[in-house]
């Protein structure tokens, strides 16, 4: 369809247009004609007093004041020349401009600034259907110790819409706060230096997300409380918390983001949340590209992981399912389970990171399956360990057989991946603290205490399975040594 007033082509399901932002015929409130008004500097409140619903103010450029900050209870659009030169002022208290009822509201091309020291976001929309672009939004106040935040732009109840390319900058908590069960669409926007997060969505708030420029804020996204919906093709970068961080119960799913030089994690899952995190680029974050802690969960996959101070972190009682993941050359770990933190990892590839590829330290006890490992060589952990830590990956003929004599190998705080193979542990009669044959069935992890696996001449290892991935450790005058069993391994028929 078209749009009666200035003749752009529109979508069936618009009710607006993008251009004017005059309402279509299908809404309620196209039902009479349909009045455009010049606003002159000064006349901005009588204008919008004298408005019947529907009508379109058009905003001269220029700095349009307001003695008291405005309500707007009936369905209207504002229209500036720019965002960069129509701007809409006011230093009271609440805010700036707050939207009331169910619209549809249009806000297109103004800059919306709130002065002063007073409490107050800058547009705040109480529910309805919205249609704000190319909009800018700056000087949110908040109270400190208060619940008063003091936001770009605060989205509550059950706000549905569109919110696309517009900025919202230098507010002393959030750029734009989704709350409520509200579910519009934020696209294309830019959030910058807000003290907080450049995103925030809360409660039981379903917004859609999508392109969206998150830099130099708090954190760059925030999902709290029950919030869920979808994140994709998003930007969080140099930000001085995390990317994204995701706390409470929240259980978002994030696609194909690009998080990057966050001064901590790229992205962090806490609290309870079970977010879905897939194919999301994070690099050069100072800590983890992904870290996991308190009891969250949710599915990590095909995600990239690269630079960071190590690739996956996991602590505390934290159990997701990290499933083909890439985490190589991080200056720390590929994947690093800590504390008590559990889960599963499959099919995971981590090469060339600094220490270690994949690290458990017990009493962490994760699944792992069939992860691989892109380290040939062993890798020496940092100065003043008392062991050497290598994971190898390797393939193996049928029955090979590995020993060593000479060093002592530890096999405690290991994970040994071999789904329902046999493995048997041998030393000489008598010697070691365990002497002859031990033999264990494992199913998909088998644990051995270093405290009780300490072999001080050899130990033969038997393989059926002949792909196995294992974690070794040895003194630090033995790792050559064992460098060499692994070769001479490879070569057995």
């Amino acid at each position: 369809m078209f749009c009666s007033n200035c003749g752009t082509q529109l979508s069936d399901e618009a009710q607006f247009c993008s251009n004017c932002g005059a309402p279509t015929s299908g809404t309620a409130s196209a039902s009479g004609s349909t009045t455009q008004t010049e606003v002159e500097l000064g006349s901005l409140e009588s204008a919008v007093r004298e408005a019947q619903a529907g009508d379109v103010l058009r905003l001269k450029a220029g700095e349009h004041h307001l003695i008291h900050p405005l309500e707007i209870d009936k369905p209207l659009s504002l229209i500036g020349e720019s965002s960069g030169n129509t701007r809409v002022l006011c230093d009271g208290e609440a805010h700036v401009v707050g939207l009331v009822g169910d619209g549809p509201f249009v806000l297109h091309e103004l800059s919306f600034e709130h002065e002063g020291s007073l409490w107050a976001h800058v547009v705040e929309v109480a529910g309805g259907e919205i249609d704000i672009r190319r909009c800018r939004f700056s000087g949110g106040v908040g109270v400190v110790g208060d619940a008063r935040a003091g936001d770009g732009l605060f989205l509550r109840n059950q706000t549905r819409g569109l919110v696309a390319n517009c900025e919202s900058v230098q507010n002393e908590h959030v750029g734009i706060s989704v709350n409520d069960q509200a579910q519009p669409t934020l696209e294309a926007n830019a959030c910058q230096g807000n003290r907080v997060d450049g995103i925030s969505v809360n409660d039981q708030a379903q917004p859609t997300m999508e392109t969206n420029t998150c830099q130099g804020n708090g954190n760059g996204i925030g999902y709290l409380g029950s919030a869920a919906g979808a994140a994709r093709h998003n930007t969080c970068r140099a930000n001085e918390g995390d990317g994204i961080v995701i706390i409470g119960q929240a259980k978002p799913v994030l696609e194909g983001n690009t998080v990057s030089d966050n001064d901590e994690n790229g992205i962090f899952v806490g609290g309870e949340a079970h977010p879905t995190l897939e194919a999301n680029t994070c690099q050069g974050n100072k800590l983890m590209g992904i870290g996991y802690g308190d009891s969250a969960a949710g599915t990590a996959r095909h995600n990239v992981c690269s630079a960071n101070g190590s690739g996956i972190g996991l602590v505390e009682q934290a159990h997701p399912t990290l499933e083909a993941n890439t985490c190589q050359e991080n200056l720390q770990y590929g994947i690093i389970y800590l504390d008590n933190a559990a889960g599963v990892a499959r099919n995971n590839v981590c090469s060339l990171n600094k220490p270690d590829d994949l690290y458990v330290e017990p009493p962490a006890h994760p699944v792992l399956q069939e992860n691989r490992t892109g380290s040939p060589e062993p890798q020496t952990a940092q100065t003043g360990s008392q062991t050497e830590r290598t994971l190898y990956e390797v393939a193996l003929p049928k029955g090979a057989i590995l020993f060593q004599a000479g060093a002592k190998h530890y096999f405690g705080d290991s994970q040994l991946t071999i789904t329902n193979r046999r493995l048997i542990l041998q030393s000489p009669e008598g010697i070691g603290q365990h002497g002859g044959d031990q033999q264990v069935l494992l199913r998909d992890i088998v644990n051995v205490s270093r405290q009780n696996q300490l072999f001080n001449r050899g130990v033969l290892l038997e393989f059926s399975n002949p792909t196995i991935s294992f974690l070794l450790y040895c003194k630090k005058g033995d790792i050559g040594e064992l460098a060499s069993m692994i070769e001479e391994a490879r070569a057995m028929v």
